[in-house]
């Protein structure tokens, strides 16, 4: 508050309530005014709390609420303004309209909601027929969107929307993988890749209903287990061999990337905090005690030898390769550790991706790099491939899990239920939909912000995340 301010409500705390005015001063942002509804001399005076502290858009509220959101006659009018001098018709006339829209947005969303949680309810006590002929999309896209779904109660299917084309998409290949699911032989193995290429058709388009890749990989395993049951067990290999024609160049260096990234990442995690140069003083300590010192030279090697395969451990394990005659360089573990840790990110490997397309001179410690680095630079990473190498790349990590014994061990461990394959998908936002969001945050804002205290946050804000979003924006905006 303002000097100014926080005089002017002195003079009118000692009008009312004079004992309070301590307590004011003390913190006059925090001060709480409800206390003031214990003196006569103030509720003989004053309204409300919103009345006594000027709050103009607290008393506006105060006045829909009263008036029921029904804007006051000429007369009702007249007799508001002798009280509150400072209103203005037409100002009040905007507010009225504003509060009245954004009762009804708000109202419209709660309903939208509530529909929404009746549809879940009714996805789950879906019979056997129609949990056979819909896939997790179409129960999730029912429940998100009546109209985008050939099954359910409510809503108007409507093919015509990007949402009722990606139905029909899914519809057709699940039929077409549940029809070859029956075929001898081959089908059974040819069921589970129909069903795969539609969770990668899914991440490739940059649907709202999408998997993970690891996940549709793990899908992919527990559907082959499905069909092929124990024949599965003795023959994965067979059935993983079919990903094999989707092989090129690219994708497979993409793979060897991920792969090796993730396994220098792990190993970073794991020896990073043993790796310190111990202070001399902490060592004599543990000298003085008679204990183990734990970041020894025995734990550091034990850990580097325990590290996934990596250029990483590589290039630590002659650090560790001697410690009975000589002890660890710690500086230079640590040297190293730096090294990956810079050239593992990914905003730099596409700078310098970039630097060498135009044929530019690399910065010193990208020419000193490890022979990572140089495999990285040399490699597209998952993100710049097509969407068709992105299709194959999806296909080829299921293909993995299928040759290393997912399926055998799913099985096993989990079995099979007769409703349903895989998990259900995440709902994600697509760009576009992203950029809808905005635009109905910016609208928020722009309509109803003069509704809102950017001290106290508008109840409506609790239950509806728009609203939340928008006004968490429009304060940091004040």
């Amino acid at each position: 508050m303002k000097d100014e301010e926080i005089e002017t409500m002195v003079n009118k705390i000692g009008e009312v309530a004079p004992d309070q005015v301590a307590n004011f001063l003390a913190n006059p942002e925090a001060f709480d005014y409800s206390v003031l509804e214990g003196y006569s001399d103030f509720t003989d005076k004053y309204k409300s709390i919103a009345d006594f502290v000027g709050d103009k858009n607290a008393i506006k509220a105060q006045i829909w609420n009263n008036l029921n959101g029904k804007f006051p006659s000429d007369a009702r009018f007249q007799s508001l303004q002798e009280q509150y001098p400072w209103l203005n018709k037409e100002d009040l006339k905007e507010w009225f309209d504003k509060t009245n829209e954004y009762k009804k947005f708000y109202e419209d969303e709660a309903r939208k909601e509530g529909e929404k949680n009746l549809r879940k309810q009714e996805v789950k006590e879906w019979g056997f027929l129609q949990n056979l002929l819909a896939s997790d999309y179409s129960k999730q896209r029912y429940i998100d969107d009546p109209n985008a779904s050939l099954f359910g109660k409510q809503g108007k299917f409507n093919p015509y929307t990007s949402q009722g084309q990606e139905e029909l998409r899914d519809v057709i290949l699940g039929g077409t993988g549940a029809v070859v699911d029956l075929l001898p032989g081959a089908g059974a193995v040819v069921g589970p890749f129909i069903r795969a290429g539609r969770d990668i058709s899914h991440k490739v388009t940059d649907s709202p209903y999408q998997k993970d890749i690891g996940q549709i990989g793990i899908d992919f395993g527990k559907d082959m287990s499905a069909n092929l049951g124990a024949w599965l067990l003795s023959n994965a290999r067979k059935g993983a061999k079919a990903a094999q024609a989707f092989k090129d160049p690219e994708i497979t260096r993409a793979m060897n990337l991920a792969d090796e990234t993730k396994a220098i990442k792990e190993g970073l995690a794991t020896v990073r905090p043993a790796s310190r140069i111990p202070e001399q003083r902490m060592t004599d300590l543990y000298r003085a005690l008679n204990v183990e010192d734990p970041m020894n030279d025995m734990v550091l090697k034990n850990l580097i030898n325990d590290m996934p395969e990596s250029y990483l451990k590589k290039e630590l394990l002659p650090f560790v390769s001697n410690i009975k005659n000589k002890p660890i360089n710690r500086q230079g573990v640590i040297d190293v550790l730096n090294k990956y840790e810079r050239e593992t990110v990914g905003p730099w490997q596409d700078v310098l991706r970039k630097d060498l397309a135009q044929n530019r001179m690399l910065p010193e410690e990208a020419r000193n790099g490890s022979e990572y680095l140089e495999s990285a630079l040399g490699s597209k990473p998952y993100k710049d491939l097509s969407k068709t190498q992105k299709a194959k790349y999806a296909i080829n990590r299921a293909a993995e899990l299928a040759n290393t014994g997912w399926p055998g061990q799913i099985m096993v461990q989990e079995g099979y239920t007769s409703v349903g394959r895989g998990k259900t998908p995440n709902v994600v936002e697509t760009a576009l939909q992203k950029a809808e969001k905005e635009a109905t945050i910016d609208r928020l804002i722009s309509s109803y912000s003069l509704l809102w205290n950017k001290n106290k946050e508008p109840v409506e804000a609790k239950n509806n995340p728009l609203i939340k979003a928008a006004y968490d924006k429009w304060k940091e905006m004040q």
